[in-house]
């Protein structure tokens, strides 16, 4: 996980602007169980203008941690009606071992 992270972050810091970067590393952080930061780093993909169904659930599986039931509900219903780029990821998620 950590050179995951590190190759992810050169990238970020090569393309900060890439959807499909941040939306990766966002995954990752979300599996790291770094919620706050994963939020952030996947609100600047769809700030880019990511329509990337993994950006979104992977935004819901961050705000499961850090927001609200309504706000977890609201993405991951978005993410539902979205397609899924090929190369990108989504993060782990089973709510029933939070």
């Amino acid at each position: 996980m950590d050179a995951a992270q590190a190759l992810l972050e050169r990238a970020r810091a090569s393309h900060p602007h890439d959807p499909q970067v941040l939306t990766c590393l966002g995954a990752l952080l979300c599996d790291r169980a770094l919620y706050q930061q994963a939020e952030a780093v996947l609100r600047e993909a769809l700030a880019q203008g990511s329509l990337d169904r993994h950006t979104t659930f992977n935004l819901a599986v961050a705000v499961f941690h850090t927001g609200t039931r309504r706000q977890t509900l609201a993405l991951f219903g978005a993410a539902a009606k979205m397609q899924p780029s090929a190369i990108t990821w989504a993060a782990y998620f089973d709510p029933h071992a939070s």
